[in-house]
């Protein structure tokens, strides 16, 4: 078993950079592009600054972020501005799987009852 871990290991290294592109090296309009408006957004600017929110509408240079903190002032981002993008919260998929297991649970309790 120990002598498969070097194989493995160097197996991993080779894979490894065939992996699809980081999404820093993503441009940051393409994944705006993936996101629908309304979806709550992690945005973090070349400044530091951290923005969470809804996207709301998005345009060839730039998008529009809706705060979840108040004042819920709409701000407009350059693209030029992000370091990073990505979707904020649960995905609809993992819902309906936590949802699924709890209803499992559920009727498993109930039927040894």
């Amino acid at each position: 078993m120990f002598r498969k871990i070097p194989v493995l290991l160097a197996l991993a290294a080779l894979l490894l950079p065939a992996t699809p592109a980081f999404a820093a090296e993503v441009p940051i309009a393409e994944q705006v592009a993936k996101l629908k408006p309304g979806q709550r957004i992690k945005v973090e600017l070349v400044t530091g600054e951290v923005l969470k929110g809804k996207l709301d509408t998005s345009a060839p240079q730039q998008f529009k972020v809706i705060p979840s903190a108040t004042p819920a002032t709409p701000r407009e981002v350059q693209f030029s501005e992000v370091r990073t993008i990505k979707p904020d919260g649960l995905s609809n998929g993992v819902k309906w799987v936590i949802a699924g297991g709890t209803a499992m649970l559920v009727v498993g309790l109930a039927a040894r009852m």
